[in-house]
C-alpha cells in the first residue's frame, strides 16, 4: 500500500516526462480557486527520486559527506501534476501525497489514467509521452504496452501521428481537431488537399465522418472516367483530365486550395454573380 504523507513542495520535482505539453489556463485558474476555497480533496501521487543535501543540494551518491551534512528524500510526481502547479501558484509550503514504491507502481500507467479522468488528454500529448518514454528507456512495443497498460494498436495509432503531417499534429496538439479527424486527414496522400481539408475542418468543426466523406469524394473525382461503349480504333486517345475537387468560385483556379475559404451561397445568387462578372468582362 502507498504511504500517505504531508510533503514539502520543495522536496517534490515535476515529472521527468510530463504528459501535458500545455495546460488550459482557464481550468488552471479554476483549480487554483477551488484549492484556495475548499482545499485539496485528493492527494497527488509521487515516487522516491533519490536524496539531496540540505547544505549543497547534491545527491547522496555524488556527495562528499561531512559531519554537518543532512540528507533528505526527494520525490517525483507520478500523477497530480496540475494540482502540484496550482499549489505552487498559491504558495503552499506542503501538500498531501501518496508515496508509491517501484513494486507498487507501473510507471506511466497511473499518470496516464489519472489525467484521462480529470482533464481530457489529447492524443498528441499521449504520442509525445510514448515517444519520450520509448527513447529515454529504450522501450520496444512490448515495453510500452507494459509501462502504460495500453494495447499495441492504441499506442501505435498515436505514435503514427508523430510520423505523419506536422500541421495535422500541431492542430491536434492545440485542440483544434480531435484524434479521429487527425487520423482521417492523414489518410489523404496529397499534401495540398490534406492542408485544405485541415483548414476546413478547423473552421467548420468537421467530425471524422465528414472528413472521410471529403476524402472519398476527392478519390472519386480523381478517378479517370470510364465509358462502356467501344472506342473506334481510328480515334486518337486523349489524356484523361483530372477534375480538381476544389476550385475558386471567381477565377476557377484550383492552386493553393488551403488558401481558399469555404463559402456557402444560394444557387440563384451564384448565377446572378456569374452574370455580373460576365457583363463586366464584356465591357
Amino acid at each position: 500500500m502507498p504511504q500517505f504523507k504531508i510533503l514539502q513542495l520543495n522536496d517534490i520535482q515535476e515529472p521527468a516526462l510530463p504528459i501535458r505539453a500545455a495546460m488550459d489556463e482557464t481550468k488552471m485558474q479554476e483549480l487554483c480557486q477551488s484549492l484556495a476555497e475548499i482545499g485539496l480533496l485528493q492527494p497527488i501521487g509521487v515516487k522516491p527520486n533519490g536524496t539531496g543535501c540540505l547544505h549543497c543540494g547534491r545527491d547522496e551518491e555524488s556527495h562528499t559527506k561531512r559531519v554537518q551534512c543532512q540528507f533528505y528524500m526527494t520525490y517525483e510526481i507520478e500523477f497530480g501534476h496540475r494540482r502540484f502547479i496550482a499549489a505552487s501558484r498559491l504558495q503552499w509550503k506542503e501538500i498531501p501525497a501518496l508515496i508509491f514504491t517501484t513494486a507498487e507502481l507501473v510507471e506511466g500507467a497511473a499518470m496516464l489514467a489519472e489525467n484521462n479522468e480529470r482533464e481530457d488528454v489529447t492524443a498528441a500529448e499521449e504520442a509525445m509521452l510514448f515517444a519520450q518514454a520509448q527513447e529515454r528507456y529504450n522501450l520496444d512495443e512490448e515495453g510500452l504496452i507494459k509501462r502504460f497498460r495500453k494495447s499495441a494498436s492504441y499506442i501505435g495509432d498515436r505514435l503514427q501521428l508523430l510520423r505523419a503531417d506536422r500541421e495535422v499534429f500541431k492542430a491536434l496538439h492545440e485542440r483544434k481537431i480531435n484524434f479521429s479527424v487527425a487520423r482521417e486527414l492523414n489518410k489523404i496522400d496529397d499534401e495540398n488537399y490534406r492542408r485544405y481539408y485541415l483548414d476546413a475542418a478547423m473552421r467548420g468543426g468537421a467530425n471524422a465522418r465528414t472528413v472521410a466523406s471529403w476524402r472519398q469524394q476527392m478519390i472519386a473525382q480523381q478517378l479517370p472516367a470510364t465509358d462502356a461503349s467501344p472506342v473506334p480504333a481510328t480515334t486518337a486517345e486523349t489524356p484523361q483530365q483530372v477534375t480538381p475537387q476544389v476550385a475558386c468560385f471567381l477565377c476557377g483556379g484550383h492552386l493553393d486550395p488551403w488558401n481558399m475559404d469555404s463559402v456557402f451561397i444560394h444557387k440563384h445568387e451564384r448565377e446572378h454573380i456569374q452574370k455580373l462578372l460576365q457583363q463586366a468582362a464584356e465591357v
